[in-house]
């Protein structure tokens, strides 16, 4: 059984509610209705589930969905791998499909590419590459999932779910390469600042099929629009820093993109 879990939650300090917010604005969809509506158009996906968490602020998420067929589960804060874990025991899922409740846009012959090649080659987990930032997908079977619950002891690694998983040798890694969308692939399509919905406003406005939005018919519209890259190329995305020379270096890409030379000169010299 394959089970299509999404992590959300509305306390975003940057951007607070996301999840639930129209985009584009107008369309009377939010944010988290653009990825049900398309993990409904896959077939071998059993059972959607958002996987918010135990704080009140989260209530009208549990409230929008009590009548639908989606499940949802309320868990630990700040321990998504928990939610994942439970989850999967409660339902008895095979594999799990992992999603965010902030990145709308799923290319679903990618994702129906990516089932195929997770489960014909009987990877643990399995990831595209050479995606847009927000469009990558990444499948895991529950066995692989149960370890990291078990095993995992840092704080990161139960935050954001899979570190452990790909950090692990005892868990067979399989990777699905895309290239044809290689010429977008530093395009963000994920939704964490302002700018961020402005540019997914911009590019959901701009295809004429709003119930499916398609890598193809992001790269057209780029293909003719290259200044949409610029709207928010500057923003900065979290991840794990394990050393002085990593933080040092993702500093100069941020100083980089802002144009400030003398503070990025000054940083490269240290």
């Amino acid at each position: 059984m394959i089970g299509a879990v999404i992590q959300a939650r509305l306390g975003s300090s940057r951007l607070p509610g996301k999840v639930l917010k129209e985009l584009p604005l107008g369309s009377g969809k939010s944010i988290i209705q653009h990825i049900i509506n398309s993990l409904r158009k896959v077939k071998r996906i059993d059972l959607i589930v958002i996987a918010t968490s135990k704080g009140k602020e989260n209530n009208t998420i549990e409230e929008l969905f009590r009548d639908s067929d989606i499940v949802v589960f309320r868990g630990d804060e700040n321990d998504v791998l928990s939610r994942f874990a439970l989850v999967s025991e409660k339902h008895n899922l095979t594999n799990v499909i992992r999603f965010t409740g902030d990145n709308p846009i799923i290319d679903v012959d990618i994702l129906n590419c990516l089932i195929e090649h997770h489960v014909n080659n009987q990877f643990d987990h399995t990831s595209t590459k050479g995606l847009p930032l927000g469009t990558n997908i990444n499948m895991f079977t529950a066995n692989a999932l149960m370890q990291a619950h078990n095993n995992a002891t840092s704080e990161y690694d139960k935050e954001h779910v899979e570190p452990y998983m790909l950090k692990s040798n005892d868990i067979k890694k399989g990777f699905l390469n895309v290239e044809k969308y290689k010429e977008i692939k530093d395009l963000r399509l994920t939704v964490d600042y302002p700018s961020d919905f402005a540019l997914l406003n911009l590019i959901m406005s701009s295809i004429k099929d709003n119930t499916c939005y398609s890598l193809s018919d992001i790269l057209k519209l780029y293909r003719n629009n290259r200044w949409i890259s610029k709207i928010n190329e500057s923003n900065f995305q979290k991840s794990e820093l394990v050393s002085y020379n990593e933080e040092k270096q993702a500093a100069i890409e941020v100083l980089d993109n802002l144009e400030f030379s003398n503070a990025r000169n000054m940083l490269t010299n240290l």
